[in-house]
């Protein structure tokens, strides 16, 4: 599907500032809020929080690369978003469609002990992936690729990196959230 590339970073824009706008209402929390644990299988928001940090500090870093390396003075002002990279993208958003993946234990911290700075390099990250948002204006984000953490041999586009990112957080921090009032699950509607 083809979209005009300043909508389609605009949409992430705002989704990534309502993401931040969250964490900074959980950083308002006290300590015991954030280690609550809703049910005995359900991560603690400290521990959604810590997953997605460690995602985002190898796809970030990588679209950053990426970005610094592919600045263009006329970058395509469309954005095609590729087959399974669309997929997985929509995938990690939260709401009917989400499919629930068990994380690998490299990125589980069930049960691990966390600490405040989990949430602080959280709202750092949120705030970089505005910058790189802003960022990749000039940057074409479909011929632009990054290997996938999963399978190096997988590429997706930039595009679709950004939307996987911005979504899979929005996911995550909306688990934290809900960990924090004790709700256990996956939001329906």
């Amino acid at each position: 599907m083809k979209q005009d590339k300043t909508i389609f970073l605009k949409e992430l824009r705002v989704r990534a500032h309502q993401n931040l706008q969250l964490l900074e209402g959980l950083a308002k929390l006290p300590e015991e809020a954030l280690q609550a644990r809703p049910s005995d299988k359900a991560w603690t928001a400290l521990e959604a929080l810590k997953h997605i940090n460690t995602f985002n500090r190898a796809y970030q870093g990588r679209a950053a690369e990426a970005i610094r390396r592919n600045q263009a003075t006329q970058a395509p002002r469309e954005f095609r978003s590729g087959f399974l990279g669309g997929i997985i993208a929509n995938w990690a958003r939260p709401g009917v469609t989400t499919i629930k993946l068990p994380a690998p234990r490299k990125v589980n911290y069930h049960g691990r002990p966390l600490d405040r700075d989990v949430l602080e390099q959280s709202l750092t990250d949120a705030r970089e992936l505005l910058d790189l948002l802003n960022d990749a204006e000039s940057v074409d984000l479909t011929t632009t690729k990054i290997s996938s953490l999963e399978a190096a041999w997988f590429k997706l586009r930039l595009g679709d990196t950004l939307r996987l990112i911005v979504n899979h957080d929005w996911r995550h921090i909306e688990q934290a959230e809900r960990a924090t009032r004790g709700e256990a699950g996956i939001r329906t509607k």
